[in-house]
Order: C-alpha cells, then structure tokens, then sequence
C-alpha cells in the first residue's frame, strides 16, 4: 500500500509562518483571557507588542496584502479601520497594497463617541464609489467590524473583504 503524502497548501504554509512571525515578537499569549466582550479564550494576539516590533508588523501587513491581490481583490483603494489599533494595520496594508498594485491606496479610521461610530467628513469622498478593505487588529464579537462595514456602505464604498 503506498503511503500517503499530504502536502501542506501555500495557504497552510503561510498561515504557519505568520503565526511563528507572532510568536517570535512575543505577541502571542497562551493562558485564560476575559476579552472586553466577557467572553473567555485560551490565546490572545497582544497587537501593541506585534505593533512595536514594526519590521514585524509589517512582514505580517506585507503578507495579509499578498494574500488579498492572491485572491483577487485587485480594485481595492481604501482600506478603513478603527482609530485605536485598527489604524496602525489599515496604514500598514495600504501601504503594501498601493506597492503591489501600483495604484494609490489610501488608508483611513473611524472614531468611536458616545456609543457610536463615526467617519471624518475629510473621508466621505475617499469612500465614495471606491473598493474598500475593512480591518481591525482585534477581532472579540465582531461588532466594531459590523459597525466599519456598515459605514463603508453609508458613504457610498464597495466592500471587497474584511
């Protein structure tokens, strides 16, 4: 009987040496985490040790924007995150996405206020009509990433992934 060979896909490979990325920066943390959520997990991403080592940071901001033009998503010239730590990861991605693509890639935030969440009038127009990426740095529940998607599509963006 021959024996089976399984080999690992470039997704799988990249994946790995992303997360080893992680690891060697100290970022990630095994233990018993409460996330402001108040759901509970095992593993955590301390994003401001990842941020902090900035050849890191963008060797795994380089790579999220080579697997995004991989699957396609060439039109993409906004990428829209959070001002707290979501910002830092959309200028990262958008700086690696205009050299890949070789078109302008700009890359804006929203601000939480009183429960809300809110664009800068300066941004509607970078918005309108365009392809947009929304990232986070964390993601809990989903809610913050919710709340971008929907203000992407209120001023008028094309949401081509998160």
């Amino acid at each position: 009987m021959a024996s089976e060979i399984i080999e690992e896909t470039r997704s799988e490979r990249v994946q790995r040496a992303t997360i080893k990325t992680i690891e060697e920066t100290g970022a990630l943390m095994n233990g018993h985490f409460v996330f402001t959520s108040d759901d509970h997990g095992t593993t955590r991403i301390d994003n401001s040790i990842l941020f902090a080592n900035a050849h890191e940071a963008h060797r795994v901001c380089r790579t999220l924007a080579q697997e995004i033009v991989l699957a396609g998503k060439t039109k993409i010239s906004v990428v829209i995150g959070p001002a707290t730590g979501g910002m830092i990861m959309a200028q990262l991605i958008a700086i690696h996405l205009q050299g890949l693509l070789n078109h302008r890639v700009f890359a804006i935030h929203t601000t939480a206020k009183d429960g809300g969440i809110f664009l800068k009038p300066a941004f509607h127009k970078i918005l309108d009509g365009n392809e947009a990426l929304v990232v986070d740095d964390t993601l809990t529940t989903g809610k913050t990433m919710r709340r971008n998607v929907d203000l992407t599509y209120r001023f008028g963006g094309k949401v081509a992934g998160v």
